[in-house]
């Protein structure tokens, strides 16, 4: 079973189902580290702790779930290098944004190994990369690759086997001209309007006018929202 079709079946899934079904914290033999899991899925996230807990090279670790960033605050400002850190796309975008950018880098400085659960475009990988992401699975992936990914980043190494497998673009994305695209990669490279026409060879005012149209095309408001929708597409 893929993760995407886990939570697909959320949907055919009644609360009694997933409610109590597993602690917020799960305690394996002697802890050696923790693994933090942010997935807004329910059965997600009770499948990630289940098949961890069954993990021989995985049985060390205190597994800790939550269904979004603010509730996994306290425990993500308190790991650090050899522990593991799972997001989903929401929380990923919440920990990376602007007006985060103080915990974010308290974050990169006590260096956890930082995995995200998402279909993503190949070109996007070493921008992620750059900004501390260490493993990248896609939605299409199965549960199996799920735990090679975390055993990957518990012993230091980086996970971007899977990167490649083609997802499908949203229909938005395809409205957007070349141009549009260029001007939206670069955008999620933390590329200001200014530095945008420099890399293109055009004028600022030209790429206001194709970031007006992207916002329009994406039904955004606002520029993480763009970058976003981009980093989906696949």
């Amino acid at each position: 079973m893929t993760l995407r079709s886990l939570a697909r079946n959320e949907s055919e899934s009644a609360d009694t189902h997933v409610t109590g079904m597993a602690p917020e914290s799960v305690k394996l033999r002697s802890a050696i580290g923790n693994i933090v899991i942010v997935c807004a899925v329910p059965l997600l996230r009770l499948g990630f702790a289940s098949i961890i807990s069954e993990s021989a090279a995985l049985d060390s670790y205190i597994v800790s779930t939550f269904a979004t960033l603010p509730e996994a605050e306290e425990k993500i400002s308190k790991v650090e290098t050899g522990d593991v850190v799972i997001l989903d796309l929401n929380a990923w975008s919440s920990l990376s944004a602007p007006g985060n950018s103080a915990a974010f880098e308290g974050f990169k400085e006590r260096a956890p190994a930082l995995g995200l659960i998402t279909s993503i475009k190949p070109a996007t990988v070493s921008h992620l990369a750059a900004s501390g992401v260490c493993g990248l699975l896609p939605l299409e992936a199965e549960l199996d690759d799920f735990i090679s990914m975390v055993t990957e980043l518990s012993e230091s190494r980086n996970y971007f086997g899977q990167e490649a497998v083609p997802g499908v673009r949203p229909p938005r994305m395809a409205l957007l001209s070349p141009h549009q695209l260029d001007v939206l990669e670069l955008m999620t490279k933390g590329l200001s309007n200014k530095q945008i026409a420099a890399e293109l060879g055009i004028s600022v005012a030209t790429v206001k006018g194709h970031v007006s149209k992207i916002f329009k095309k994406l039904d955004c408001r606002w520029r993480t929202q763009a970058i976003m929708t981009f980093i989906q597409s696949c």
